[in-house]
């Protein structure tokens, strides 16, 4: 809660809490307040913090977070006050709770995570896109798959759009000049959302978010003909102000693995939604979705129930890197997941 401070030096009526003059000439209407922002950015335990006004401030946190070892993350929602540092002018006092945060790289409160694929040149990573939709479904993000270049292969667009569209997933399809379907799915009034790009190299990612920002903020990167990617042209998370929300890359992102997270095991399947919905009809709460008897998951692949009958390839692919996935995370001890997971 805001509450106002109204200390007065007895000896001649003035404010003394400690806010140095130039603090005070630069946010009059702070002094004594406790306000509200989100961390935009952090270098070397400074965090930039924007208001709701669009001001920015910048902010260091309180001892009690060094303390118990949380720190600060772009994106959180923090509660601020004056300092007496006018390099310096505010402190982070409180880190409202995150409704979710990406370890690589730092981020909290995503409201969706774009991840760009082109379909071709480079073809898309299939089991890529299956990990980064495990990390988000474990992480509670909501993915939204863009699959770029379609002036280069419509056909292969629509196939990517319709495989994955049917299984329940948000997908879109764009072209170097056309994002119109993307656009009005993100819509002109974020309501300070944060929107996060993710995807390798090559993709056309920073060409698309140059195109949602309306202005170039992204450096773009050629492609090597040697190697058929890209060069990797960000750097650092910040959330850029767009549309009333915010957009950020993810650099990072797409080269985390799953066993350096901690992962469980069962929380692969949140990376599939079309086998998850299924679990509740298995035998065993145990089950691992792959040899076990009366296994709803493995027998839906198997009779071909999943899906219409045009992808039964794809969702048994889905299925075998499910299992690929899975018992990769069953091989790591328990304890040594506990300590990646507690070393985050």
């Amino acid at each position: 809660m805001t509450q106002e401070i109204n200390y007065l030096n007895r000896a001649n009526g003035q404010p003394n809490d400690g806010i140095n003059e130039m603090v005070r000439a630069n946010w009059p209407d702070l002094v004594g307040q406790s306000f509200s922002g989100i961390i935009t950015r952090g270098v070397g335990g400074n965090y930039n913090v924007r208001l709701s006004d669009g001001r920015q401030l910048v902010a260091v946190p309180r001892g009690i977070f060094r303390k118990t070892g949380y720190t600060p993350t772009v994106g959180d929602h923090v509660v601020c006050s004056l300092t007496n540092d006018p390099d310096v002018p505010a402190r982070i006092d409180d880190i409202k709770k995150q409704k979710n945060v990406l370890v690589r790289p730092p981020l909290a409160n995503t409201d969706y995570l774009i991840l760009t694929f082109s379909v071709t040149s480079p073809a898309p990573d299939i089991t890529l896109i299956d990990k980064l939709l495990i990390i988000c479904g474990a992480a509670g993000i909501k993915p939204v798959l863009c699959f770029t270049k379609r002036d280069l292969d419509a056909k292969a667009a629509d196939q990517a759009v319709d495989a994955f569209r049917q299984l329940g997933f948000t997908v879109f399809s764009t072209s170097f000049t056309d994002h119109r379907e993307l656009d009005a799915f993100l819509g002109d009034d974020w309501n300070d959302k944060i929107i996060a790009f993710a995807g390798p190299s090559g993709t056309g990612k920073s060409t698309l978010f140059n195109a949602i920002a309306g202005k170039v903020i992204m450096e773009t990167g050629e492609i090597s003909d040697k190697l058929g990617r890209g060069r990797h042209t960000t750097r650092h998370v910040e959330l850029i102000p767009c549309r009333g929300g915010f957009l950020t890359d993810t650099p990072g992102f797409t080269s985390l693995e799953l066993s350096d997270l901690g992962m469980e095991p069962e929380e692969v399947i949140t990376g599939y939604p079309e086998f998850l919905k299924l679990s509740d009809y298995c035998r065993f709460n145990t089950c691992r979705h792959i040899k076990e008897p009366g296994c709803a998951v493995r027998e839906a692949v198997e009779d071909g129930l999943i899906g219409d009958f045009r992808h039964q390839d794809f969702v048994q692919e889905r299925y075998e890197r499910y299992i690929y996935f899975r018992e990769q995370l069953d091989e790591i001890d328990p304890y040594i997941r506990k300590q990646r997971r507690e070393s985050r």
